[in-house]
């Protein structure tokens, strides 16, 4: 009985710390992806080309493929989204590409 909501805790813990390393190393796909996804404020985002960088970023708890029959689409967790309005990754998408990959990528 008492184990269970410190057990809990961890585990939550532990998945956003997995998710925050994540975002810190996004690959220049998984940057342009979630950007989409970031700027169309939660309404799930068509995915068509990208998909493979979708299911890479749904394994990894940053997206979720929308149960939604019109769009199956993707939208950002619940979890990566209180992540990045966080003060480390609130510059994320207001940054230019070129600022965080350089221009060779």
């Amino acid at each position: 009985m008492v184990g269970y909501p410190v057990e809990s805790g961890y585990r939550r813990w532990a998945e956003k710390r997995r998710i925050r390393k994540y975002l810190s190393n996004l690959t220049r796909s998984e940057y342009r992806l979630l950007k989409r996804c970031w700027q169309s404020q939660g309404a799930a985002v068509s995915v068509i080309a990208g998909e493979g960088v979708a299911k890479s970023l749904e394994k990894k708890g940053i997206l979720w493929q929308s149960a939604e029959k019109i769009s199956q689409g993707y939208s950002i967790t619940d979890d990566a989204y209180r992540i990045l309005e966080e003060p480390e990754f609130a510059q994320t998408f207001v940054l230019d590409e070129v600022d965080l990959f350089g221009a060779a990528q």
